[in-house]
């Protein structure tokens, strides 16, 4: 393949405009008491945090006005591709309603009656505002998009019905759950549509990529809380009106947090559920017990979505990631149900080579031994066998020691060290920001006190579970740098309750480590380019603090530059003394003349490269 294909359309907005679409007005008894409201600006910031949330929830919601005070009789409030369950509608009335009606009673007892309109978007003027285009647009085209299903090769030209969802103003057609022939543990296919722009045009684009999405059903852990402490998961649940046709399906998305064992509800969603005919019927920790029935749907279909950062249980033995064919199918498939839409051209060609080998590195220039502290209690042995089996390394010397497969001859040390003193229970609420300075000197400590004093610069490999969530802090950032106070470039191994640690997460991890010290990769320069590479990235530092980092590449050679100071450095010393550079910048606005510094930073490095 010679040119780069975008998954990007353009051309999106107008075809839609012959679609029918179903709306409702604003109910007219309401207006009196919006006019009323002592808080105008209040009140719309509030209604718009709550149609957030209705977005999320409810799919089917094509776009819902936010402002009331531009709400007329004859001004549609919300706009669907089909009328919306009347469950549905009634929760959205009790939501507005508590926010508009902010004085008691607020409990809305005669939910309004209001009857569906359809006409075509093109006579619907308030879709016509290019504001509510990053709402609508992707929205009806998901719904298009799941009307007619798929037929894949590999699935025996199997019917795939998809399904709409929402986050935010990311849209998804997710896939029925499909069976995994080789581990019989279910997956779904999922397309995400993004409305965007392109720099410096203001033209409206439909950004698309495929991927998989895997579901928790490897129940084995009923004592314990499955979740971290603050993170929440999704649950996805088929609304009744399709529990007897799981081919065509609407959600609802509910949100469930970490309990005492299992999963619980969070208090926002504990009485919705009850109204969606789901509390009497399905219990949590029957959906724990047999999650794989709940994926089937004999009844009601439930699907707990699995992701390695919110679960501290193995959920599945489905891997991350798509395969490229499928990719390409799915994409296909994409445009032949959307051919009045433009595909963005290829880029041009660019020269590569054939090199897609990833052994043997490239050294860092006079580098001869290097040292790799493993900081755990069982895996030394795993670590070392991976190495080998990997090649990362050639042969093991003598004295332990390691030759590492590199262009030029570079000894690796491995040493061993318990892991004990440095947690010192971790998982603990005094793991806040205020606290952060104090529990970086005790890891410093923990370090000197288990491998001594030294000055030698040494990569880290650190295994343990991830944190609690209850922290405001990660204790990963903590013992991160109190290790590079220490001259250490560390990487994590994250260990998962009933779960041993998978050599390509090891391989991963040491091949990381290696490249914060400056080894590249064989590959490393497949785009063959003249001259220096430039580029410039904004590091979030903390809320308010921004660090702006030049890097720039000529040959081998690969510096970097950080805002406030005046020399390059390599990426191993860049990454130890980051957290020493005192000079940010605070997030632009008219009240400063931050943008004037950074400009005059950018025109002084060019000017220098």
């Amino acid at each position: 393949m010679e040119k780069l294909q975008l998954l990007t359309f353009k051309n999106i907005v107008e075809p839609l405009y012959n679609e029918k679409v179903s709306y409702i007005y604003f109910p007219i008894e309401w207006l009196e008491i919006v006019e009323i409201h002592y808080r105008t600006f209040l009140l719309t910031s509030k209604l718009k945090l709550v149609n957030e949330r209705l977005y999320d929830m409810f799919s089917d919601i094509l776009f819902i006005q936010h402002d009331p005070y531009v709400l007329k009789e004859d001004t549609p409030w919300i706009v669907a591709k089909e009328p919306m369950r009347q469950e549905q509608l009634d929760y959205i009335f009790q939501s507005w309603y508590e926010v508009i009606h902010d004085w008691k009673p607020n409990k809305l007892i005669d939910p309004p009656h209001l009857e569906w309109q359809y006409d075509l978007i093109s006579n619907l003027p308030v879709l016509h505002d290019k504001k509510t285009f990053s709402k609508w647009v992707p929205a009806l085209i998901t719904h298009i998009f799941c009307e007619q299903p798929l037929r894949m090769e590999d699935k025996n030209e199997e019917e795939i019905y998809f399904s709409p969802l929402r986050s935010q103003d990311v849209f998804e057609a997710m896939s029925e759950p499909i069976k995994d022939e080789e581990t019989h543990d279910y997956f779904a296919y999922v397309y995400r549509f993004e409305y965007v722009t392109r720099g410096g045009e203001n033209i409206p684009l439909l950004k698309v990529s495929v991927g998989i999405r895997r579901f928790y059903q490897q129940y084995n852990h009923k004592d314990i809380p499955i979740l971290l402490g603050r993170k929440r998961s999704q649950i996805l649940i088929s609304t009744p009106e399709f529990e007897l046709n799981n081919k065509k399906q609407r959600f609802i998305k509910l949100k469930v947090q970490q309990a005492e064992k299992g999963i619980k509800w969070i208090k926002r969603f504990r009485n919705l559920k009850d109204e969606y005919r789901i509390g009497g019927e399905v219990k949590l920790e029957d959906i724990l017990q047999c999650p794989k029935e709940y994926i089937r749907g004999t009844n009601v279909r439930v699907l707990l979505p699995y992701n390695e950062n919110i679960y501290k249980v193995q959920g599945t033995k489905i891997k991350f990631g798509i395969k490229v064919r499928e990719k390409e199918e799915l994409f296909n498939e994409f445009q032949l149900s959307f051919p009045y839409f433009t595909s963005l051209p290829e880029c041009e060609k660019v020269l590569t080579d054939n090199e897609n080998e990833l052994l043997p590195l490239f050294a860092p220039k006079g580098l001869d031994t290097i040292t790799l502290e493993v900081w755990s209690d069982d895996i030394i042995i795993k670590i070392e066998q991976a190495l080998l089996d990997s090649k990362i390394v050639l042969a093991q010397n003598e004295d332990s020691s390691y030759v590492l497969n590199a262009d030029n001859p570079v000894l690796l040390k491995i040493e061993r060290y318990n892991i004990e003193k440095l947690l010192q229970n971790p998982y603990r609420m005094q793991y806040s920001h205020k606290n952060k300075k104090k529990l970086v000197d005790d890891v410093v400590k923990a370090v000197h006190v288990t491998a001594g004093e030294q000055n030698e610069m040494k990569l880290a490999l650190i295994a343990m579970k991830n944190c609690d969530g209850r922290e405001k802090i990660n204790p990963k950032q903590i013992i991160r740098e109190g290790f590079a106070r220490t001259e250490r470039i560390s990487a994590f191994i994250n260990l998962f309750i009933g779960q041993s640690v998978s050599k390509k997460e090891i391989i991963n991890a040491i091949l990381s480590l290696l490249e914060q010290k400056g080894f590249l990769k064989r590959s490393w320069n497949k785009i063959k380019l003249p001259g220096i590479i430039v580029n410039l990235s904004i590091e979030k530092m903390s809320k308010y603090d921004f660090l702006p980092i030049f890097s720039k590449i000529n040959g081998r050679e690969i510096l970097y530059k950080l805002y406030g100071q005046e020399e390059w450095g390599t990426i191993d010393h860049t990454l130890l003394n980051i957290g020493n550079n005192k000079v940010f910048l605070p997030q632009p606005s008219k009240r400063n003349d931050i943008g004037v510094s950074f400009k005059q930073f950018m025109s002084e490095t060019l000017v220098e490269i």
